[in-house]
């Protein structure tokens, strides 16, 4: 057992690391993970704007498309 008890691989490596790489670490890993969640809001926020542009397109081309069987 180490001598931070249980705590195995990364924990351990990150336990021994100082402090001011701990804490440049924690920053570094919350950018990413704050890019990360930005860029899942965009992508589901323009396919929300997508799926809107569908749904107001789709009765018009069904109507289109009735008008284009009657004339037939």
């Amino acid at each position: 057992e180490s001598t931070f008890g249980p705590y195995t691989g990364a924990a351990t490596k990150a336990l021994c690391m100082p402090l001011f790489d701990q804490i440049n670490a924690a920053k570094v890993h919350h950018n990413k993970l704050k890019k990360l969640l930005s860029d899942l809001r965009a992508q589901r926020k323009s396919h929300h704007m997508r799926q809107a542009a569908l749904t107001q397109r789709a009765p018009s081309q069904a109507h289109d498309r009735r008008q284009s069987a009657s004339y037939t």
